[in-house]
Parts: structure tokens; sequence; C-alpha cells
């Protein structure tokens, strides 16, 4: 008998941490797009700044840490001798898989990089403008799922493995 209430215990417990981590999925991509915001907005500043290589333009030597979260995986492949766009791909799906992002938000972001570049200084800084616009509108989106299917996803996890539970009692 024991063992049967320490298993439907388990049961209600894993119910609740399957709505905790769908709860976490929406909050991972929320927090990711708010970063990729920042990211955008300090390569917008360096690009003002100085007119430099994008290998040079994505190294972080300030510090600053919005630029680790994909860049890091940006550069390592540039200096590989990668090609910039097929870097750009491979950060981009190392942060779709790492940040849990929608297909909608990969394909976007993947546009940002395989576009970036090909521009003078003016006409990067507009494209950059129209990427934080469409990536400000997808945050909003996220957000608002965050607040209202965040609970929801924990509630039914529990209240679903509870349920299962009582079914098996």
């Amino acid at each position: 008998m024991i063992f049967k209430l320490i298993g439907l215990f388990l049961i209600s417990v894993t119910g609740g941490l399957v709505g905790i981590n769908a709860s976490l999925r929406l909050k991972s991509r929320t927090e990711f797009l708010e970063k990729y915001i920042s990211l955008l907005s300090e390569t917008k500043t360096r690009i003002r700044l100085s007119a430099c290589d994008i290998r040079e333009l994505f190294k972080n030597d300030s510090g600053y840490e919005p630029l680790d979260f994909m860049t890091a995986e940006f550069t390592r492949n540039i200096k590989n001798k990668s090609n910039v766009k097929i870097s750009w791909e491979r950060a981009v799906n190392s942060a779709f898989r790492k940040y849990r992002l929608s297909k909608a938000d990969k394909e976007l972001i993947s546009d940002f990089g395989t576009d970036f570049g090909k521009r003078d200084i003016d006409g990067e800084i507009s494209h950059i403008d129209l990427n934080i616009a469409l990536i400000e509108d997808r945050l909003e989106k996220a957000r608002t799922e965050l607040t209202q299917k965040g609970k929801l996803y924990r509630t039914l996890g529990i209240f679903g493995g509870i349920t299962v539970s009582l079914i098996i009692l």
C-alpha cells in the first residue's frame, strides 16, 4: 500500500513538473527575444561608431552580457574560417534549441543574418531597426502568452498529475 501511495505521489509531481517545464519554455523564449533586441541595439551602436568587418563587430570585448548568448557560437564558427552566413545559421540553430524558439522566430532571425552586411551603414541601421520592430512585436506576443498560458500550464500539469493519480487509486 505504501508503494502505491508513493507511486501516486510521484505521478502527481511528474504532472506538475511537466506543467512547469511548459511554462519555463515560454519564459525562455521571452528572455531570448529580450536579449536579442539588446543584441541588435548594441550592434546598431557599434555600426554607428565603427565601420568594421562583421567578424570584428560581434566580438564581445565590452563584457556586455546580451552579446554572449548567441555571438559566442557565431564567433567560434567564424574563427574556424566558416562562411558568415553558415556561421549565423549555426548560431541560430543553437539558440533555437537552447531557448526553445518558435519556427517563426528562428526564420526571422535567420533572415536577418542572411541579409546582414550587404548594405552601407545607413542601410544596415535601417535593416536593424526593421528587425527590432518585428522582434518587439513577437516579444509582446510572447509576453502575453507567458502571462496567459504560463500559469495555465503549471495548473494543468499539477491537476493532470493529481487526476491520473486519482484514476489509478
